[in-house]
């Protein structure tokens, strides 16, 4: 820089790489999930201030300091601002280059790696690793650029370096969380960002590589035509190469993208020396292998999370070995045969892998052995935006929602909706979709509930059945076994006295009627079960009805000598309802009573108007009872209580006394309770509502 205007060039070509780093940001950006965004961001800006300060410290006196022996440089360190417009302008756009090798390891380690760990690693690139392969390769009386070497803008100096030290970093903090499970594809979340950065890079890079001249002079047409040409070929190879592999017309946007860096990286070296065709086939070549190299560190299961390594170190490779291959002899300015000039490049290469690894790898895999410089699982799974800074976007947010809802299987809370947020849309739907599976999940609850409700009231209604028919069969065998054994000694007996005929032909009636009001029973009971009864409601006279029953009941009272009392405690003698119902299920009770009271014992018939007005009919005998936890049995069809076969041996009930007589109070509004006796037997009370009895009836209804 020995004239303004070379000082100018040079000042603008820095601010060009400059603002390769905004193009980087958006690249990496837009090939990373959103969740991991704003990290990524913050590392590209964060790198830069470290990397600088490094560099500014002492990267830049051990780049360009006077050499010890050609290996390393010891002057010149901490340069001030004021050391002369030559030397500020020479640091500022080599302090943009040193920036550019690290931002290199932020694309290739995104989404795992810690904000302090990255920003360590940073710093070891900037202030060791950059500057010892830099003075050996462009730093004065430098060793291997003594011996010819040739990187004009910095294939192998800037990007290979760069992407040795991200291999460095990926060998030790490992592929993300799910990288090579299954198919392994991480989707990028924003192609649209990745173009825009592809784009500001290649704008940027005219200064990268027209820059490195360090003058405006006659070369710097040539290399700017140099570097348009370059990613234009490497932009079509890569795009054509792609579609030849998968044998389809789609076009693969990642790596037309990476390809377009590939060609813009491997044409850096010697775009001082190429001429056009030159520039567009090793840009052609560059973008092939940028564009495939994702394919190759895949296998090698080297997780590069925007394709960094391919489009920096594998393509500044070729760019280095291309020199030798396609450049002028007469610009690299050198006397080197092709062969010899090959040879140096391939060492410089060499070297700048075994020296970068050798300095990186070591630093790097005791920081994580130390002190960790990946990320846990949970913040790797929730995103570095929040797990690191505690930030987050819409969709992140939105996402996770999501995310709770699928863990923890419930689907009552809905995802928030910012209104007027591009995510809104999209949350409002999720949401939507939320309240039909709210919906869906309720009725098949409620339909499973249902189905159990049925299945449960089926076997239910099956065991009752199964239960009925048992008991059923046995009620009608014991009266037809009486009527059959009877009969059979009549027959086998006819010689027999009279006396003794008339007590069988007697048992056999006897038997028969049994038979009968067991039928009767059977199908009164199923009528009231189907609601076949209709009531047939009528004004009748209770004093009347229950003299009646007593009637009846006298001759098998007496016949077991048992006292049959009747005592009616109210004046109201009208009621309501249907007599034959009425009467039949006081006969029911009463007759029970008489079967089961003690021999010589009593039964007591008791009406009375209760202090509500309901009308009490009260049936009490003093047999043995039913014990208290047996009591709802007695009202169940046939279910036999536990003194069952004591109090039936001798007299045969049809198991459908008490609960036809609780069917047919309850057809009237009424109610049937059993309740102990004191001191043994058992009381049954049959109250019918307070309306449907008194004298005013008569009158109302004249």
């Amino acid at each position: 820089m020995t004239t303004p205007i070379d000082t100018l060039w040079v000042l603008v070509c820095a601010l060009l790489v400059f603002l390769m780093q905004l193009g980087f940001a958006c690249f990496e950006v837009g090939m990373v999930r959103s969740k991991n965004t704003i990290n990524v961001v913050m590392k590209n800006i964060l790198d830069f201030g470290v990397s600088a300060g490094v560099f500014w410290l002492f990267g830049f006196g051990f780049m360009f300091g006077p050499s010890i022996a050609g290996w390393m440089g010891v002057g010149g360190f901490a340069p001030d601002s004021w050391s002369g417009p030559d030397v500020s302008v020479f640091f500022l756009f080599q302090l943009m280059f040193c920036g550019t090798a690290v931002t290199i390891l932020s694309g290739a380690a995104a989404e795992r790696m810690k904000l302090l760990g990255y920003l360590a690693s940073a710093a070891v690139v900037a202030g060791l690793a950059y500057p010892v392969f830099g003075h050996w390769a462009w730093g004065k009386d430098g060793w291997l650029g003594a011996l010819g070497f040739v990187d004009f803008a910095g294939s192998t100096v800037v990007h290979s370096v760069g992407g040795w030290a991200a291999v460095a970093v990926l060998l030790v903090i490992g592929p993300r969380t799910g990288r090579f499970d299954g198919d392994g594809r991480i989707e990028p979340h924003s192609l649209v960002f990745t173009m825009l950065g592809t784009m500001l890079v290649w704008f940027g890079w005219f200064g990268f590589n027209s820059g490195s001249g360090l003058a405006f002079d006659d070369r710097v047409p040539g290399v700017l035509v140099n570097t348009l040409l370059a990613p234009v070929g490497a932009m079509i190879a890569a795009i054509a190469w792609d579609g030849l592999l998968r044998r389809q017309s789609t076009i693969d946007v990642p790596g037309a993208l990476n390809g377009v860096i590939g060609g813009l990286v491997a044409v850096t070296a010697g775009c001082h020396a190429f001429g056009a065709e030159s520039a567009l086939f090793v840009g052609a070549v560059g973008g092939v292998i940028a564009s495939r190299g994702a394919h190759w560190l895949a296998a090698m299961r080297l997780d590069d999370a925007v394709g960094a390594i391919p489009a920096h170190l594998f393509a500044g490779i070729w760019g280095t070995l291309a020199v030798a291959l396609f450049a002028d002899p007469a610009r690299l300015g050198g006397d080197l045969s092709m062969i010899q000039q090959f040879g140096v490049q391939l060492l410089g290469v060499v070297v700048a892998g075994v020296a970068t690894l050798g300095i990186v790898f070591p630093i790097v895999w005791t920081l994580h052995r130390f002190v960790g410089l990946r990320v846990s699982p949970r913040s790797e799974r929730i995103g570095l935006n929040i797990a690191e800074h505690g930030a987050s976007t819409s969709l992140q947010m939105l996402m996770a929602d999501m995310d709770a809802s699928a863990q923890s299987g419930e689907f009552r809370m809905t995802a928030m909706v910012d209104e007027g947020d591009e995510v809104a849309l999209l949350a409002a739907k999720y949401n939507r979709l939320l309240e039909r599976v709210r919906r869906e999940v309720s009725q098949r609850e409620s339909a499973i509930t249902e189905l159990e409700t049925a299945k449960h009231s089926a076997e239910e209604a099956a065991l009752a059945k199964s239960n009925f028919l048992a008991h059923m069969s046995h009620e009608l065998r014991t009266p037809l076994h009486a009527i059959i054994g009877f009969a059979d000694l009549l027959s086998s007996g006819l010689d027999a006295d009279s006396a003794r005929r008339d007590e069988y032909a007697g048992a056999i009636g006897e038997s028969g009627r049994h038979l009968l009001r067991v039928i009767n029973d059977i199908l009164e009971y199923s009528r009231v079960e189907r609601d076949r009864i209709e009531l047939r409601e009528t004004l009748f006279s209770l004093n009347d009805v229950l003299h009646s029953v007593r009637r009846m009941l006298e001759p098998l009272a007496e016949a077991r000598g048992v006292a049959l009392t009747l005592a009616i405690e109210t004046t109201d003698d009208v009621v309501e309802a249907d007599e034959k119902l009425i009467k039949q299920a006081v006969i029911n009770i009463a007759s029970n009573a008489v079967k089961f009271a003690a021999d010589d014992g009593a039964v007591a018939i008791v009406a009375r108007r209760e202090a509500d007005g309901r009308l009490a009919i009260a049936i009490a005998d003093d047999g043995p009872g039913i014990p208290p936890d047996q009591i709802e049995l007695a009202l169940q069809p046939f279910r036999q209580t536990a003194d069952a076969y004591t109090r039936g041996a001798a007299y045969h009930g049809t198991g459908l006394g008490l609960p036809l007589a609780q069917s047919f109070v309850k057809l009237h509004g009424g109610t049937l309770t059993l309740s102990p006796a004191t001191p043994t037997g058992l009381i049954v009370t049959m109250r019918l509502p307070a309306e449907r009895v008194g004298v005013e009836l008569r009158d109302r209804r004249g």
